[in-house]
């Protein structure tokens, strides 16, 4: 049974926006080695995945440690910051606190469609005309999360679509975001997930997306649909219909079945997520913040949360994003 929002005294909420922000990060770190590796890379490299782990001497993010994470945690800190500072969307004030993270020295390995976007508003540009015409990879969708933190209903899908377009333009990008910040929004009020059914209510909302977004194709409301077929097959199966790329579809729905593949366990989720490489950090990350949206940080492995770079930080940022929506619902 699934409860609603106004049925919260079930669920500690407070733990699931915690759960869900750690989470994220965990999963990004994890997943921070394996980032651009293939399969067959991985399992000769690191026979088996159990935590945190430096990445390899040749990997383009050599110089960090077990536990520090990539620009997709570097992102969504911006974001909360953006979101907690203006009380909730604040376009003008999202567009400063992304340029401050561009002009940090310390980026790890940021998507293109994102660097460009953002040193367009760095030069000036209108946070209404800077993003990338053709960018469809998972950039946007990535922070995508602490909109689902803060807002429901119909501001989702308004804000979770206005924060995409800043770098990505394309409706496929846009509705990854929306669909990120939605399942994020059902965990965090979900007690017990019946995971055909999850599908079924995410395919329909998918539906709807395409539809008023006019897509051609229906290519994510057909891969959750496909997503309870696989759930009874093993996870490799999965993985490889829904792809490892940056693709936003691909990067969406790996994270979403990864989930849903084993629903109350985080840690299995996480490595599972990780496990085939490609966009191991994004999807990771993703997979760890709905894991932990549903679990709450009480779910997630103590050692990996102590462990995680920021940890401190990042669970403040989820205490504010709580409050930002405590306050929105009076």
């Amino acid at each position: 049974m699934e409860l609603e929002i106004g049925m919260e005294m079930e669920k500690d909420l407070r733990d699931a926006y915690r759960g869900c922000m750690a989470g994220f990060a965990v999963g990004d770190a994890i997943g921070m080695p394996f980032q651009e590796m293939t399969r067959d890379s991985i399992r000769e490299l690191y026979p088996a995945i159990k935590g945190f782990t430096a990445p390899h001497e040749n990997h383009p993010l050599a110089r960090l440690s077990a536990g520090q994470y990539t620009d997709d945690t570097q992102l969504l800190m911006a974001v909360a910051d953006a979101l907690i500072e203006g009380e909730g969307f604040n376009p003008h004030k999202m567009k400063n606190h992304l340029v401050e993270w561009y002009n940090n020295a310390d980026q790890r390995l940021p998507g293109k469609a994102n660097i460009t976007a953002i040193a367009r508003l760095d030069a000036g540009e209108s946070y209404k005309d800077s993003g990338v015409e053709d960018a469809a990879n998972a950039g946007s969708a990535k922070r995508a999360v602490p909109f689902g933190l803060v807002f429901t209903g119909d501001e989702l899908i308004k804000y979770a679509y206005a924060q995409s377009v800043i770098t990505h333009k394309t409706k496929r990008a846009a509705a990854g975001s929306v669909l990120v910040a939605h399942v994020v929004d059902r965990l965090l009020s979900t007690v017990e997930l019946s995971p055909s059914d999850f599908i079924d209510s995410l395919a329909r909302f998918a539906m709807k997306l395409e539809a008023g977004f006019k897509f051609s194709t229906s290519e994510f409301s057909d891969r959750i649909t496909e997503m309870d077929a696989f759930l009874k097959e093993s996870y490799s199966a999965g993985a490889m219909r829904f792809g490892t790329s940056p693709y936003v579809c691909d990067v969406v729905c790996t994270a979403l079945f990864a989930f849903l593949y084993s629903p109350r366990d985080y840690a299995r989720t996480v490595t599972a997520a990780v496990s085939r490489g490609g966009a191991s950090d994004t999807i990771g990350a993703l997979a760890g913040a709905f894991s932990g949206a549903y679990n709450g940080l009480s779910g997630i492995p103590a050692a990996w949360v102590s462990g995680l770079e920021d940890s401190r930080k990042i669970l403040l940022l989820a205490d504010g994003l709580y409050s930002v929506r405590r306050k929105q619902e009076g």
